[in-house]
Order: C-alpha cells, then sequence, then structure tokens
C-alpha cells in the first residue's frame, strides 16, 4: 500500500525518495500490507518506483517475509 499518511508509522514502512518517478504529487511512503487484488480492480497505472526505491522496498518484503 502507498500512503501519504506520517502520523502513525508502522513496522516495515519505507519512504519513497523519488516519488515523482512513480508518478505521485506528494511524498509518500509504501506500507506492508499483504493482500490480494481482484486486476480488475486497478483502473490504470500511473508511474514505476524507481531503481533504489524498488530495491528499498524488496528488501523490507524479504526481511519480513524470510
Amino acid at each position: 500500500m502507498i500512503t501519504t499518511a506520517t502520523d502513525r508509522p508502522w513496522p516495515g514502512d519505507t519512504g519513497l525518495a523519488d516519488h515523482e518517478a512513480a508518478g505521485l504529487h506528494l511524498p509518500c511512503t509504501v506500507r506492508l500490507k499483504i493482500f490480494t487484488l481482484d486486476n480488475r480492480l486497478i483502473l490504470r497505472r500511473i508511474g514505476d518506483l524507481s531503481a533504489s526505491d524498488r530495491k528499498r522496498v524488496s528488501e523490507q518484503v524479504r526481511s519480513y517475509l524470510f
């Protein structure tokens, strides 16, 4: 999940260093929440995480799953 919420951080929150590359207008945080989502609910793609943000988020996911 990607959120602008900063008031109550969760374990595993990863701030995005390059939110513009992801097509986001405001600084955001990737918050680890594992769930399934029907692809039909995804209306459009707005961007991609930068390589450095993708690496940091992947490291967080790995630390929680393995």
